[in-house]
């Protein structure tokens, strides 16, 4: 029961680093796509590659804070072993070549369900950026259309 509630405590505070960014990145599209180059696909790269990289940042984040916890209850005395079986747990990749104990092994599904709820979040505000870019971008060709030119 104690690496149940390890683990869920452990999603609970990823789920919070992510969406703090996610809500970072949702607030800060209209701005960013407002004050992008003038043509259309670079407005666009311009917004959603930046979100997309944040977002990357706080998966590494998440799979740090997992690696940190793998480490503190002694999974794994080797950072670099900490690290890899954080990330292939939570990318849901899990070659399984580095098994935890017994005691701890519901760890690993309870990585791999914050990960795949976090990749799917990441997903969403992807498209929530796109669709606020394509809305600020919209309005402002129709403003600039309607403007009288000198």
């Amino acid at each position: 029961m104690i690496p149940v509630l390890i683990g869920m405590a452990t999603c609970l505070v990823a789920v919070a680093i992510h969406t703090a960014v996610v809500g970072a990145v949702i607030v800060a599209t209209p701005r960013v796509a407002r004050d992008a180059t003038r043509h259309r696909f670079f407005r666009i790269v311009r917004t959603v590659l930046p979100s997309a990289l944040t977002l990357l940042a706080a998966h590494m984040l998440e799979i740090v804070l997992w690696a940190a916890v793998y480490r503190l209850i002694g999974i794994s005395s080797d950072g670099d072993a900490s690290f890899y079986f954080a990330f292939v747990n939570f990318t849901t990749l899990d070659y399984g070549d580095v098994p935890p104990t017994s005691e701890w092994r519901m760890l690993a599904p309870l990585a791999a369900g914050c990960g795949i709820l976090l990749f799917g979040l990441s997903t969403a505000a992807l498209f929530e950026v796109m669709r606020q870019t394509a809305i600020t971008v919209e309005t402002e060709d129709a403003a600039a259309a309607t403007r009288p030119r000198p």
